[in-house]
């Protein structure tokens, strides 16, 4: 699996990412955060969540596609956050599902468009 030199939160770019949606929890000395990342080369959809104390960068142990989850269905959307969701403010959860579900959605149609289906 590919690594990751820079940090893809901050630095997505350099990663070959593009940041879809992300929410956080107002920040209190500590931080939580959920990404959903584009790969640009691909248009595959990752997802990605950290959490942690003030002393620690966000995202910085992740290094590859493998500490991130792949996202192939709306319904991954939910099952994602379900499993790991905090305490995020109740619109900023729905703007993120409606810009993920948006991007699952085109996925699928360039997908769909490639097979020639």
């Amino acid at each position: 699996m590919r690594s990751f030199s820079n940090n893809p939160y901050y630095e997505p770019k350099k990663c070959g990412l593009r940041i879809v949606a992300s929410v956080e929890k107002e920040p209190d000395y500590d931080f939580d955060i959920t990404v959903l990342f584009k790969n640009v080369k691909t248009g595959a959809l990752w997802l990605c969540s950290d959490t942690g104390c003030s002393c620690p960068v966000p995202f910085e142990d992740v290094r590859s596609f493998d500490d991130m989850t792949r996202l192939q269905s709306e319904a991954g959307i939910d099952r994602f956050i379900k499993e790991g969701w905090h305490s995020y403010p109740p619109a900023d959860v729905l703007d993120f599902k409606r810009k993920g579900r948006a991007a699952v959605r085109d996925w699928k149609a360039k997908v769909k468009e490639k097979k020639g289906v």
